[in-house]
């Protein structure tokens, strides 16, 4: 059995593709998914709605950055991980609760690392 078997997954991703594609990785590792958002706006209307165990964010949303989403995220009580091609991120000041995995990622690195964030959630 999965560890994300039934867990809600937020995923913030503004390329169809890549969202699609993590969309049906998460899925098929029994997670429940939300979204994917494209925007930054869209990902804060799903989260009135809707409390994921685990958030996955891309980094740079056509030109925006996902740091709202992020400090909503936290607020919420609510690990992440943020997924980006950019290098340095793991300088940002991120919460306790947050992992970065880097593009390009395999689907068994990025499942092990929505798991190990998903890990260091506070119930």
């Amino acid at each position: 059995m999965s560890a994300l078997n039934g867990q809600k997954v937020l995923v913030v991703e503004d390329e169809t593709i890549t969202g699609l594609m993590l969309e049906q990785i998460l899925a098929e590792a029994g997670a429940k998914v939300i979204g994917p958002a494209t925007t930054v706006q869209q990902a804060l209307d799903l989260l009135k709605t809707h409390t994921p165990a685990v958030a996955t964010l891309d980094f740079n949303l056509g030109g925006e950055l996902s740091t709202e989403v992020a400090n909503a995220l936290d607020a919420m009580h609510v690990p992440f991980l943020l997924a980006s091609a950019y290098s340095g991120l793991s300088h940002m000041d991120l919460p306790a609760a947050a992992g970065v995995v880097g593009k390009p990622y395999s689907p068994e690195s990025f499942i092990a690392a929505v798991i190990a964030v998903l890990a260091k959630r506070k119930d």
